[in-house]
């Protein structure tokens, strides 16, 4: 259960595999339009799983307000309202799943 102020990111992760591995979970925001330039992709959480194979699991990583602040051109660390988008996988390049959320 998400607290006031965070999002809660989830996803499946499955060993298709014959044996037992790790993978590294990595999640990415993105602020569509801000005031200042911002990364296209900015790591904001990871979680390392092991898994059997075969198995699945669900992981869930946390996106808190903090971690969609940015420091504007005043040199506030402020949060502008607007669309973000997130996404989830191995690595930047390796994105898996991708959704939007908007701040008010």
């Amino acid at each position: 259960m998400a607290s006031k102020g965070e999002v809660l990111v989830s996803c499946m992760l499955k060993n298709t595999g014959d044996v037992k591995g790790a993978e590294v979970v990595q999640l990415y925001v993105r602020d569509k339009i801000s005031s200042v330039t911002t990364p296209v992709k900015a790591l904001k959480g990871f979680s390392k799983v092991e898994l059997n194979p075969g198995e699945s699991r669900k992981v869930t990583l946390v996106l808190k307000k903090d971690d969609l602040k940015l420091w504007n051109a005043a040199m506030d660390f402020v949060l502008e309202p607007g669309d973000f988008e997130v996404f989830v996988g191995a690595s930047v390049e390796n994105i898996r799943l991708k959704g939007t959320f908007k701040v008010e």
